[in-house]
């Protein structure tokens, strides 16, 4: 079986992109199944001095990007330009032999734009292309409910998905589709978009191997990640630098750690973050600072140490946004999880069977009341039930059972 990963996301090695496609990429080549993989990843990858032997399967192609603005909707013209370059390059691969005619297709990260694309192209394509199409569902796809909060917003962007599932089904036939999605509250919607079945795939960043047992020993301190990874001003950064001394000073007794990807775009909104944490780890013993770009094993590590973990995300850009680090705590039952309120966060926490600290964005009485309130509990702090173990399983497995069955139906 030929599998083909369409990745234009996958541009650097920095991101969730690389770590998922690394595990399939280990998960297929040990395969004992006759399976041949290309992931076809975004062009720009071919100028990473990291790209090497171990990286075989992944082809530097596509210029059409794949994050735009995430957080509203393109307009028309800029929605069909995308899908339209999309689809040129989905011909163009087809017609250099790197998407076979009977291959399985596979995005397991895509906007409106890409699955417009994928349609048009497969219009264009006819009886030509008769191999099989995966369709992961990581973001969530809108919705014409006029009670959302932010209902413009929402309508439009699931009148795009809409318009794009619409014109996938009309060019081909559903039983050579699989659509899937990342958790619960997302399935009802792809459903409605969609109009065929969705299920719930693995978390798509999972990697069991690299979480240790914490061994619950006393110990003095204890260790709170306060913040982590790219440089976000959703994700709470500049709350956590104008109150991090007051922080210090009510919690004596515990560790605060700040990692700060300083290589993410980001940090352009932040020209001072780097300087001013660098000077109050120096002055303060409680504080550990790392700074810039982690491989996945040392990123997994620092969860491995970390007794909780803050989330302080914007509950507006959170309210349906998954988040790879709620997924990260979640593999790890005796680590706490301390978040916003009123965020995707603390629903999906809750779904799993956990319990999370919550407590309200921008309020620092708040934040210092969960973390009080977590020092004075014991873990574990999720009682798996069937939808957790549902999401813990490999998705590299699911995704080759999903494609055995498509072809065997």
């Amino acid at each position: 079986m030929n599998i083909v990963v369409l990745e234009p996301g996958f541009d650097d090695f920095c991101s969730h992109h690389a770590s998922v496609n690394a595990s399939i990429s280990r998960h297929f080549l040990a395969s004992q199944a006759v399976h041949t993989l290309r992931i076809l990843a975004a062009k720009k990858l071919a100028l990473n001095p990291m790209l090497t032997a171990d990286t075989e399967v992944v082809t530097p192609f596509f210029l059409s990007p794949c994050y735009t603005n995430r957080l509203k909707p393109l307009d028309r013209v800029r929605e069909q330009q995308l899908a339209e370059d999309f689809a040129g390059e989905l011909r163009s691969a087809f017609e250099q032999h790197l998407i076979e005619p009977n291959s399985c297709l596979v995005l397991h990260t895509f906007f409106s734009f890409h699955l417009l694309g994928l349609a048009l192209w497969l219009h264009q394509t006819g009886a030509h292309f008769t191999g099989r199409v995966i369709l992961c569902g990581m973001f969530y796809p809108g919705s014409p409910d006029h009670n959302s909060p932010h209902f413009e917003i929402e309508l439009q962007r699931f009148r795009r998905f809409k318009l794009a599932a619409s014109l996938l089904s009309s060019v081909i036939a559903p039983q050579r589709v699989c659509w899937a999605t990342s958790c619960q509250s997302y399935t009802s919607m792809y459903h409605v978009v969609t109009q065929a079945p969705v299920g719930i795939h693995p978390i798509i960043t999972g990697n069991l191997s690299a979480v240790a047992k914490k061994v619950l020993t006393p110990k003095q301190k204890t260790q709170i990640l306060l913040y982590a990874g790219s440089v976000k001003e959703e994700k709470g950064l500049r709350f956590v630098l104008q109150h991090l001394q007051e922080l210090l000073k009510t919690f004596a007794q515990v560790d605060f750690i700040v990692h700060l990807n300083t290589s993410s775009a980001g940090i352009r909104d932040f020209p001072d973050a780097h300087a001013y944490l660098r000077q109050l780890a120096d002055e303060c013993a409680s504080l550990d600072c790392i700074f810039g770009t982690l491989t996945d094993s040392e990123f997994q590590e620092l969860l491995n140490h970390s007794d909780a973990i803050v989330c302080h995300y914007n509950p507006q850009a959170y309210l349906h946004k998954t988040s790879g680090l709620l997924w990260d705590v979640m593999a790890r039952e005796n680590t706490a999880l301390i978040c916003t309120q009123d965020t995707w966060l603390q629903e999906e926490y809750s779904k799993v069977g956990g319990t999370a600290f919550g407590f309200q964005y921008e309020n620092m009485a708040s934040l210092i009341d969960a973390i009080t309130s977590w020092k004075d509990c014991q873990p574990p702090f999720i009682y798996p039930n069937d939808y957790y173990r549902k999401l813990m399983q490999s998705f590299p497995d699911w995704l080759e059972r999903q494609c055995i069955t498509l072809y065997t139906d």
